[in-house]
């Protein structure tokens, strides 16, 4: 795709080609999602020379090339992908390969992906020429990179492997069993930042003997990586090569809490951006010796649409919810960060969004914190709120305690001698975000029945009427066997730009039948028959709760005036609750319960 605007490529599977899955030039706003690939000739996405880019959601095995790559592009996030790599020769090279030729590439966010088991390093990082004037500050964060660089012939492998970069950021990575390093920095570099990641069980590269193998993180180009307050555990060939780091976590990170933000479960690594995902079960994507089933049916407009839609509100989120990060420090040692995503359970009617509940239970709140001292004791934070009328505040305390050297004097036969000790220190330090809250979805009235039985010799029948009441997504009658569903809203799923989801109502006024002996239209439902009052059943269900009809009005119309009301309307009567009254008026049988 040449000079293309606004493509929009999603829910599509790609397999043994002899090219690129898709690949954009001087194009702009470009999504590629919910894609699975495997065995392509080249690179699944490849965007060159383009701007305001997206790839997430997609599950990609790689041949011959990347998964995801960029030359000379800017504005891109590549997040919430799971990569891995077809494990022979033919596997490809990096997971993510990033490059920079002409100076131009800026802007660009790794993040939330499960790359495993790549054949090349899990994110190479290239510039030269124009590209070498350039500080491109790539992001990279909560990754968990697996295994990664598992090639016996490519001698560039690694967790992330730079060749020229500027500016890169690593935070809040897992590096375990990466081969050859977990960051390794072979040109340029300057402005790099390495910071509360777990780095563990680094080995050395599966067949190349070179300089630094086996490190967490080596610095063969001498660029004076900035390294801070990363786990470091179990490295073959030790933590570091031509570089320092200060703050260093030694201890095991399976068996504590680090940083990273990252814990341990006992089958694998999970943090609050990345859904779990069990490391045994990420094996390559194919269908080689199966049957391909790449023809699909399309029967309604909804499939053409691939539209989840929903009766409730409280539905389930899947998506990986993208928080927004504003550290602010307090006191001497003391980061947070703290915001109110959104809130969970919205339901959107004619543009209003609601909320069931308490602000508090429902507010989707994220927050990190960070001890800088260099000798830490520890950090604790908790939570509280405040609610008002159509606001929340939520207000975040935070701990900190830290560790401070000082030297006493003591004198002794005439001599001074200093006596070096430790103390522990803390700081308690507050910080608050206030959102405004959606409005709460109105409590329903309890819902009125109003049964008309037309109870005569040639065409007896029953109509039924519910009360006019605001936010019933759907009314629900069940008689003798058959069924009915009135539709007065219908919900579709949908999401934020941060990816939280909820359900847009809109009206609609259809019905949905099974069985013989129910019908309806406009708000009316028909019962054929003479009617059995103790069979019928009605529900009515909101986008929050299903609320049960206990308060009927009852109009039988006999055949004449005066007709008696036949024994088994009596026996229906009789289970009722409260029993009214019953009267004759103008030919007709009243009664309400």
């Amino acid at each position: 795709m040449i000079d293309c605007d606004s493509v929009d490529v999603n829910n599509c599977l790609m397999h043994d080609s002899l090219g690129d899955g898709v690949r954009t030039k001087t194009s702009t706003n470009i999504k590629f999602y919910n894609n699975t690939a495997y065995r392509l000739g080249h690179d699944v996405f490849y965007g060159i020379d383009s701007q305001n880019i997206e790839a997430y959601n997609n599950r990609i095995t790689t041949r011959t090339n990347s998964a995801l790559r960029l030359w000379n592009s800017a504005h891109v996030r590549f997040y919430s992908n799971v990569i891995n790599a077809q494990l022979d020769s033919l596997g490809g090279n990096a997971g993510l390969q990033i490059e920079d030729s002409k100076g131009t590439l800026q802007d660009v966010e790794i993040c939330n992906n499960i790359i495993s088991q790549t054949w090349g390093a899990g994110t190479w990082l290239i510039s030269y020429e124009n590209g070498g004037q350039n500080t491109q500050g790539v992001l990279v964060h909560h990754n968990l990179f697996h295994q990664v660089g598992q090639s016996y012939n490519i001698p560039y492998t690694g967790g992330i492997v730079n060749d020229g970069m500027k500016g890169t950021q690593v935070y809040n990575n897992v590096f375990e069993g990466t081969k050859n390093d977990a960051f390794r920095n072979q040109g340029e570099g300057q402005g790099t930042i390495i910071s509360n990641n777990v780095i563990t069980d680094t080995v050395s590269h599966t067949g190349i003997s070179q300089t630094a193998t086996g490190k967490g993180i080596a610095d063969l180009a001498g660029a004076a990586l900035s390294i801070t307050n990363n786990c470091f555990y179990n490295n073959q060939n030790g933590n570091l090569y031509q570089c320092t780091s200060s703050g260093d976590d030694l201890q095991n990170p399976k068996t504590h809490a680090t940083s990273s933000g990252w814990t341990w479960t006992g089958t694998t690594w999970t943090c609050a951006f990345v859904p779990p995902m069990e490391l045994g079960s990420i094996a390559a994507t194919t269908t080689r010796n199966t049957t391909d089933t790449d023809t699909h049916e399309i029967k309604d407009i909804f499939g053409i649409l691939n539209q989840e839609f929903s009766t409730t509100a409280l539905i389930e989120q899947k998506k990986v919810i993208i928080p927004s990060e504003n550290w602010q420090k307090k006191g001497k040692y003391t980061e947070a960060t703290l915001s109110i995503e959104d809130f969970k359970g919205i339901s959107e009617i004619d543009g209003i969004e609601y909320i069931n509940g308490s602000s508090q239970d429902n507010a989707i709140v994220h927050y990190e914190t960070r001890n800088t001292a260099l000798l830490r004791a520890g950090q604790t934070s908790n939570l509280s709120y405040e609610e008002n009328n159509n606001s929340l505040t939520t207000i975040l305390t935070v701990k900190t305690s830290y560790y401070v050297k000082k030297t006493s004097t003591i004198h002794v036969k005439g001599m001074s001698i200093s006596v070096p000790s430790i103390s522990t220190k803390s700081e308690t330090e507050k910080f608050s975000i206030t959102s405004p809250v959606p409005a709460q979805f109105p409590k329903i009235k309890e819902p009125y029945a109003y049964v008309t039985y037309y109870n005569n010799s040639y065409n007896p029948h029953t109509i039924v009427d519910l009360s006019n009441i605001p936010g019933i997504v759907e009314e629900n009658f069940q008689y003798n066997g058959s069924t009915a569903t009135h539709f007065k809203l219908i919900g579709w799923k949908t999401s934020k730009p941060n990816g939280v989801e909820y359900t847009n109502f809109s009206k609609v006024n259809t019905w949905k039948f099974s069985g013989n002996q129910l019908s309806g239209s406009g708000n009316k439902l028909y019962i054929k028959g003479k009617l059995q009052p103790e069979q019928l059943n009605i529900k009515v269900a909101t986008p929050y709760e299903s609320i049960e009809v206990t308060n009927y009005t009852y109009v039988e119309i006999p055949d004449e005036s005066g007709a008696i009301l036949n024994p088994g309307l009596w026996a229906f009567v009789g289970t009722l609750t409260v029993f009214g009254i019953s009267i004759y008026r103008n030919g007709k049988r009243v009664i309400k319960w």
